[in-house]
């Protein structure tokens, strides 16, 4: 069980029950008794009409009606222009209601009905729509569309340059703007039902006036018809009586053509009132439901969006995170494959020898090659040396013998005084002379 609080809980019952006058408009007791006309009644020729507009009167309004029914007779059935006038004043309120409610309408377009209206003032003005011009019509499509699309674009521009929030605001605004205007449309519905409420009461009043003054041309058609009977041919009262039975059947006609325009006329607001209440109750559900939308929907949306940018910012997050656990991973990954490289390159470097084997093998040949290249060389050196010694040697011994033989060749002439020989050759100091350009 819910406890029950301890002291009472202050709440504002009017504020929330609010302005009955606001709630749709309920049926008249007229429109309920005319509920019993059947929907074709609006079509049916007068006279074979079975409902009686006078059953809808009052007894005292019932008792007036026909003591004055045969004055009225007089007036309508002989005077065009009475019958033209009659029960006008029925249709003025709900007309001028009509013409202020459209007034204060004004903003809201029917495209539609502009077509249907311009038809009839063309029809009106002799003209037809072949005569148009289709270039300037075409402009001037043209250029509302194109003044439309503007304003749609300029719109659109300013309306998405706002943060998620103030859009919501401009929607939660323009919402309630349309709150209010169903709300002036509820007004404006309920004026109209009134106004068409008291139209139907004045409708039926000239029904049943007019049914009651048809009542009476029959009697009186049915009088003269046998005074007529009564009047032999070729006798002088014939002609005026005769001209009295034809007047009162073009009243008569006349009659019957107004009471099935006035029983139209009525078939037409009695249909608008179900029309009207229908309107008033629907825009009231509309507008209880745009402020469900403005106070429970966009609300309940802006909380939505609240989770949502929490979800989103939880999801990038999970991203990042994602993506730092991969970086990671891929760092300490190639950490540990590069430090196992480098562990294992580093241990065999030290462990390598100083001089590895096929250095040893190379040490040994060239040592080797060079040993053979000393033994070589020496060899070598020991035999051109031999050589060379064997030849100085005999040179010597040649040199030597050859000078001592040319000294004691020498002595040996000077001593004996031997005279040279003259050799074919110029003398020396000729030659010389001779090169000096001294002839002999």
């Amino acid at each position: 069980m819910t406890a029950i609080p301890a002291e009472p809980v202050t709440v504002d019952m009017a504020s929330l029950l609010g302005d009955p006058k606001t709630n749709p408009v309920p049926q008249t007791p007229l429109a309920k008794a005319v509920a019993q006309v059947p929907p074709d009644e609006a079509g049916a020729a007068p006279s074979a009409s079975h409902f009686q507009f006078r059953s809808l009167l009052a007894a005292d309004q019932r008792q007036l009606l026909e003591a004055r029914a045969d004055q009225l007779a007089d007036s309508l059935l002989m005077d065009r222009n009475a019958l033209l006038d009659f029960g006008q004043s029925a249709l003025t309120k709900v007309n001028q209601t009509s013409s202020e409610l459209l007034t204060a309408q004004r903003g809201i377009e029917l495209p539609e009905a502009d077509l249907i209206v311009n038809g009839i003032l063309r029809q009106l003005e002799g003209f037809s729509a072949k005569f148009e011009s289709g270039k300037m019509k075409g402009l001037g499509n043209k250029l509302k569309r194109a003044f439309r699309s503007g304003k749609a674009t300029i719109k659109a521009m300013y309306r998405e340059s706002k943060s998620i929030e103030q859009r919501l605001d401009m929607a939660a605004g323009q919402t309630r703007e349309m709150e209010l205007r169903l709300a002036d449309n509820i007004a404006r519905g309920q004026q109209l039902y009134r106004a068409n409420d008291e139209s139907l009461t004045g409708l039926v009043a000239v029904l049943a006036a007019l049914e009651q003054v048809r009542e009476v041309g029959a009697k009186r058609a049915t009088e003269v018809e046998a005074r007529l009977a009564a009047i032999p041919e070729g006798d002088p009262q014939r002609p005026a009586v005769f001209e009295e039975a034809q007047t009162l059947a073009e009243g008569i006609e006349a009659l019957e053509q107004t009471l099935f325009d006035w029983r139209q006329q009525f078939f037409l607001a009695y249909a608008l009132s179900p029309a009207v209440r229908n309107l008033i109750g629907v825009s009231f559900t509309m507008q209880r439901r745009l402020q469900v939308f403005r106070t429970m929907g966009l609300p309940g949306g802006k909380k939505s969006l609240v989770m949502w940018q929490q979800a989103a910012l939880a999801k990038e997050s999970a991203e990042v995170g994602q993506a730092l656990s991969d970086g990671t991973a891929r760092l300490i990954e190639g950490a540990f494959q590069a430090a196992g490289q480098a562990v294992a390159e580093t241990a065999k470097a030290a462990q390598a020898p100083i001089l590895p084997e096929q250095a040893i093998w190379t040490i040994r040949d060239s040592i080797k090659a060079q040993c053979d290249g000393l033994v070589e060389a020496s060899r070598w050196g020991r035999t051109v040396r031999g050589q060379i010694l064997t030849a100085m040697e005999t040179s010597e011994k040649e040199i030597g013998a050859a000078v001592n033989e040319a000294r004691t060749t020498i002595v040996k002439e000077i001593l004996a005084g031997v005279q040279a020989p003259t050799p074919e050759a110029p003398a020396p100091d000729a030659d010389i002379l001779e090169a000096l350009g001294v002839k002999k």
